[in-house]
């Protein structure tokens, strides 16, 4: 019956998560500044599932058709996350000139990724409607698997703007990491140019330039 169906194969989730990010600032000198940052975010879930016993009557009609008897079966999975990214940094902000305005940052960053999970499944169950990877035929098949990664970067970025309508930014950043054996480093450089600010007849208009372009290399 569809109504048993539904009321005895059924399964469950459960997922606790504990999340946070702190960040604290310190004016050097005028326009040199330094920032910390720390976040982390942990996550703990837990996956039942079960399904019933089900025997046929012998020589019902369900045989008949084809119908098999269901050994039940009930499987448990616990899964655990984690992430924690830190960030040193200096970030500047000067104008050179009255019309030449510069801003940067430079830094560190470091991230931690884990993740573990642990599987028991039970195929036949022995006992009907308990529900424990102990109750079964056979012994469960049980899996587990663990990864951890590290990163590490160094990283940097910077802008030049005349008058707030011509702008000209690089950026570069090298990272280690745990999972690759060599180093790689991506930058890129952009300008653009907004022609409404620059030129006051076309205030009317939305017009604009944009150029960027950005490499990635392994050494």
């Amino acid at each position: 019956k569809p109504y048993w169906c539904i009321g005895n194969n059924r399964g469950t989730y459960q997922d606790d998560r504990v999340f946070g990010k702190v960040e604290l600032s310190y004016d050097i000198i005028k326009g040199l500044k330094a920032i910390g940052r720390l976040g982390s975010d942990f996550t703990n879930s837990r996956i039942k599932g079960w399904a019933a016993q089900l025997s046929q009557t012998p020589g019902g009609w369900a045989l008949e058709f084809g119908s098999k008897s269901i050994p039940g079966n009930y499987q448990e999975t616990f899964t655990s996350l984690s992430q924690t990214d830190a960030t040193a940094m200096l970030s500047a902000d000067y104008y050179l000139t009255q019309d030449f305005r510069f801003t940067a940052n430079a830094g560190w960053n470091l991230n931690i990724r884990s993740a573990s999970q642990l599987d028991s499944y039970q195929g036949a169950l022995d006992v009907p409607l308990w529900y424990n990877v102990q109750n079964g035929v056979n012994p469960p098949l049980t899996t587990q698997s663990a990864s951890k990664r590290h990163l590490i970067g160094l990283f940097a970025q910077g802008d030049f703007s005349y008058r707030d309508w011509a702008f000209l930014g690089f950026s570069a950043r090298n990272d280690w990491s745990s999972t690759i054996p060599k180093p790689f480093f991506y930058g890129g450089a952009n300008a653009s140019v907004i022609l409404t600010d620059a030129i006051p007849s076309l205030k009317n208009n939305t017009i604009s330039i944009e150029w960027e372009k950005e490499e990635i290399f392994n050494y």
